[in-house]
């Protein structure tokens, strides 16, 4: 329950950073590196705790790159 709790605050709390940080810096730059810092930290946790390493193919590199583009920065 307690997790629950802290996942929550911390889900709210990142509005309120957001909300300030929006004042030194833009929107685009922000949200860019809050996606660059969370998918690093997916692929450490990744890394450490699959039974089987991550094989990226070339051919997917362009499917990456598209779905970044266009679920991340355009939205």
């Amino acid at each position: 329950m307690f997790l629950i709790f802290l996942m929550c605050a911390l889900f709210a709390s990142v509005f309120t950073i957001e909300k300030a940080a929006l004042q030194y810096s833009q929107a685009l730059f922000l949200l860019g590196s809050r996606m660059m810092i969370a998918g690093i930290l997916m692929f450490i946790y990744q890394f450490f705790t699959a039974p089987q390493k991550l094989y990226i193919h070339k051919q997917h590199i362009w499917g990456f790159l598209g779905l970044t583009i266009f679920s991340i920065y355009i939205t």
